[in-house]
């Protein structure tokens, strides 16, 4: 089972440089302005190692916006301002208050890649409220994020769910269809501050 781990959070400096950008990234998807493309070279050996996010925005506590990856296929701090711009985008297409926007930020950690060639054995690695499950196969691929435990506390029907959403049958297990695992470590949520004023530092 290869897996790819992130040890801990990140250290405070580093959160504070990746909430900015992700700031600065929304702000830019909002407003349908071209993506900003960080220089990994600047960054903190932590920010520039392979890690996959997924970003949240919220208004009022609902969900307005989306985005991530799951397979780490890019520098930390470029998955995250990719994945806070394509949410804003995302967000962009309803109407809201500007002015009222958190946004969360998840890193994901620890993915793992399962052996598994039925849903009894993917269920039996699956750790209830700690496991978020990508389920990949030919035809695409779906994803339930560990927060879904919340709405979903079984595995037998968190599973069938992302099975259904994946749209395979999850009791025959086709032979293209793959399982991964994997963590969340999320980040403080705060206030989406959409003016480079309000915010001290300067992009990289």
């Amino acid at each position: 089972m290869p897996t790819a781990t992130l040890e801990g959070i990140l250290e405070q400096a580093d959160q504070v440089v990746v909430l900015d950008m992700v700031q600065r990234s929304i702000a830019l998807g909002l407003d349908a302005a071209p993506p900003h493309e960080p220089i990994v070279d600047y960054h903190t050996p932590a920010l520039r190692r392979p890690c996959a996010s997924i970003v949240t925005l919220r208004q009022n506590g609902q969900v307005i916006g989306y985005a991530g990856t799951i397979e780490p296929k890019a520098a930390l701090i470029s998955d995250v301002c990719h994945n806070a711009y394509e949410a804003a985008k995302h967000a962009a297409q309803r109407s809201f208050d500007r002015e009222s926007l958190t946004v969360e930020v998840c890193l994901v950690r620890e993915v793992a890649c399962v052996n598994a060639h039925s849903l009894d054995e993917v269920c039996n690695q699956l750790k209830a409220g700690e496991h978020g499950v990508l389920l990949h196969h030919s035809n695409g691929a779906a994803t339930l994020t560990p927060d879904k435990w919340n709405e979903t506390p079984e595995p037998y029907d968190f599973m069938r769910q992302l099975c259904d959403k994946a749209g395979v049958a999850c009791d025959e297990w086709p032979s293209d269809l793959h399982a991964t695992l994997y963590r969340i470590e999320a980040l403080p949520p705060v206030e989406v501050l959409l003016m480079d004023s309000e915010r001290p530092n300067k992009p990289r």
